[in-house]
Order: C-alpha cells, then sequence, then structure tokens
C-alpha cells in the first residue's frame, strides 16, 4: 500500500477528502508492540495518571543490528517528555523488548492522543507512536443558597462522566466577575479523588465574598481540576442569587434594566394597577 485515501463524512454526505501517501520506511528497525498500563487500570491513561509504557522492536533487515543508546520523546505536556533507551543488537527477523519508562501526560497533543518517536544515537527516527489517552469530563455546580453581602465557604457538586479515575486532584477556584472575591483559606489541604462516573460533593480550599449584587443574578466563577500543579481540566460554573421572597425585582438584562411588578413591595418603581 502506498497510500490511503481518507474522507470526512457528516450526515452520509462526504465533506472532505484528502490521500496520504505512506512513507518508506528509513530504519530496520520496526514497532512490534507497545504495552501501556494505567496506574488504575483503565483501559486508556487519564490526564495526570501514571503511565508504564514498554515498546517492543522487530528487526525487519536480513542481518543483525548492533547495539546503540536511543532516545524517546513525547510531545509537549508528557513530563518528563525524553528519556535515554538502551537499544540491544537484534537478529533478523527477531524481536526485543526495550526497558520500561513511566511518566504523565497533563494534556493530548494530536485528538485524544500524545505523540512520541523513537531516535537512533544520531537522532535520526526510527519510529513515530501514538498513546491514546482518556480525556476527562466533568460537571460541576454549586450547591450553596447564597445572599448578597455574604461569605460562604463554596461546595461543589461534581459528576465525573469520564472512564477513569482521577486522584490526588486539586480544586482551584477563581472569580470572572469584580462582584464576587475568591479567598485562599490556607488551613485547608484538600485533594480529591474521582471515580468513574462518580458523583459527589467536595468541598475547597477557598471562601468566597459576594457583594451587594441583587438577587437573580448569576455570579460566574472558573473551576480548574489540578495534578501536580498541571491543569488537566476547567470550565466556567455560575452562582445564581436566589431571591429570599418573591415580592422581589427581577435583576437587571444585559442591557442594565431592571424589571417591577405590583408584588415588589418597598421599591419606589413599584407599578399601581388600576
Amino acid at each position: 500500500v502506498s497510500q490511503l485515501e481518507v474522507y470526512a463524512n457528516k450526515g452520509g454526505f462526504i465533506q472532505g477528502h484528502a490521500i496520504a501517501v505512506i512513507q518508506s520506511a528509513s530504519s530496520d528497525l520496526s514497532i512490534s508492540n507497545m504495552t501501556v498500563q494505567s496506574e488504575h487500570g483503565s483501559d486508556e491513561p487519564a490526564l495526570g495518571e501514571l503511565i508504564n509504557f514498554t515498546l517492543e522492536l522487530e528487526n525487519n533487515s536480513e542481518s543483525s543490528t548492533d547495539a546503540f543508546t536511543g532516545e524517546i520523546i513525547f510531545s509537549n505536556g508528557v513530563e518528563p517528555n525524553s528519556f535515554s533507551v538502551n537499544i540491544p543488537g537484534i537478529g533478523s527477523g527477531e524481536n526485543e523488548s526495550l526497558n520500561s519508562i513511566e511518566f504523565r501526560a497533563y494534556s493530548a497533543s494530536i485528538g485524544s492522543a500524545v505523540q512520541g518517536q523513537l531516535n537512533d544515537q544520531n537522532g535520526n527516527i526510527i519510529c513515530e507512536f501514538v498513546i491514546e489517552l482518556e480525556l476527562p469530563v466533568f460537571e460541576v455546580s454549586f450547591e450553596n443558597n447564597v445572599s448578597p453581602n455574604s461569605t460562604f465557604d463554596p461546595t461543589l457538586l461534581i459528576t465525573n462522566f469520564s472512564n477513569a479515575t482521577y486522584s490526588n486532584i486539586g480544586l482551584s477556584i477563581s472569580s470572572l466577575v469584580d462582584e464576587a472575591t475568591v479567598i485562599p483559606n490556607d488551613s485547608l489541604d484538600q485533594y480529591s479523588t474521582f471515580s468513574p462516573f462518580q458523583t459527589l460533593l467536595q468541598e475547597t480550599n477557598y471562601d468566597i465574598s459576594i457583594e451587594d449584587v441583587a438577587y437573580g443574578s448569576d455570579i460566574t466563577f472558573r473551576v480548574e481540576f489540578e495534578k501536580n500543579g498541571n491543569v488537566i481540566f476547567g470550565r466556567e460554573v455560575s452562582l445564581h442569587m436566589e431571591p429570599a421572597s418573591e415580592n422581589l425585582p427581577v435583576a437587571p438584562s444585559d442591557y442594565g434594566y431592571w424589571a417591577y411588578d405590583d408584588t415588589d413591595a418597598g421599591f419606589d418603581h413599584t407599578p399601581a394597577f388600576n
């Protein structure tokens, strides 16, 4: 096979087409097998999870290859991302496994995978490979009933929708509006573990102070999931100021307009309907 035809389909219709030329092998060695073992035993490693990785090489030439010291290099987001590896001499048609290496991937470099390559002693590429990852998918919401002019300890309701375990995760909260201040609580040092498809209530290492905002307002924060100082997931989460009574005006729209009806007692703009 010298080339592959690649089609992009949507709704049964071809949206794009490209031809990929298959490059000839530049080395007598190729990958015959690779083993990826995740820390928690899932089919695909999670971001931040310890990965044990082993390459098995095959000699495709008609003569034996000499031993040498090569290098495995990974894309950005992998720590560490380079390893010195000893490649043994391999007889013609034979296979040899390299010593296993361990690393963590904190982000994908292409789709849901990280890229790697094995180089020879001169820096020439012997072969390239990818390792598929289980990318995180979390649903996050505040479980606090909060009033204006108050300070509270945030509690988050978090659901892990991915088929992976995330352990020792730090939760970081930052405010995206001026009317709320996030205050680190140095007396707390909480980390979280999320099992596959689990929902749990999680306290944080922060206090939040809300200013004199209107009831009915939505205060927006950014919640990030961190592993060893690396952000593996983040999303915006809104906190709703639920009115304590139905007799309050509706908070301003995007244009700054309040809405009053005749049940909103005690306000200068309360209408009187005859």
